[in-house]
């Protein structure tokens, strides 16, 4: 199942870029609503980097354990400004995500998620579930931008 979630937001792209492969603006827009540590105790590096595995601890609210989590970084492009992973963990057999930023007039960015689920008789739960995430993250990034704390 396919998922698709775009929004225009008033950052250049090419911060909201630098941003997008942040492991700190990750966690900043993930949170409260989930939180992601590392599972062997390491920090995450500042930056993701493509062909990299990481395996998280994903936590809902950070307090109810949702298992472990993997994200493999499969392309992270500069010049596309797109990064793409594929995901697997306790409860998600394979979510293929990719984002994608866009440049509009007057230095605005579209940030757009695309998602393929595959969850098995889980599929459309798990895309609903990941639909409020969706509505949450880009909710943040706008929310963070406005405040200039990304």
């Amino acid at each position: 199942m396919k998922l698709i979630k775009q929004s225009t937001l008033d950052i250049p792209p090419q911060q909201l870029w630098s941003c997008l492969k942040s492991t700190r603006a990750f966690n900043r827009v993930t949170s409260p609503l989930m939180t992601f540590r590392s599972r062997d105790g390491r920090e995450l590096p500042p930056e993701w980097s493509e062909g990299q595995a990481y395996t998280l601890s994903m936590r809902l609210a950070g307090i109810l354990p949702l298992g472990p989590h993997t994200i493999t970084f499969v392309r992270i492009d500069d010049r596309a400004r797109q990064l793409s992973t594929d995901e697997s963990g306790l409860l998600i057999k394979s979510w293929l995500h990719t984002m994608t930023i866009g440049d509009l007039a007057g230095g605005r960015s579209v940030f757009r998620d695309e998602l393929t689920v595959r969850n098995g008789i889980w599929t459309w739960p798990t895309c609903a579930g990941a639909y409020f995430f969706f509505a949450y993250r880009h909710w943040k990034l706008m929310r963070l931008i406005r405040q200039d704390k990304l």
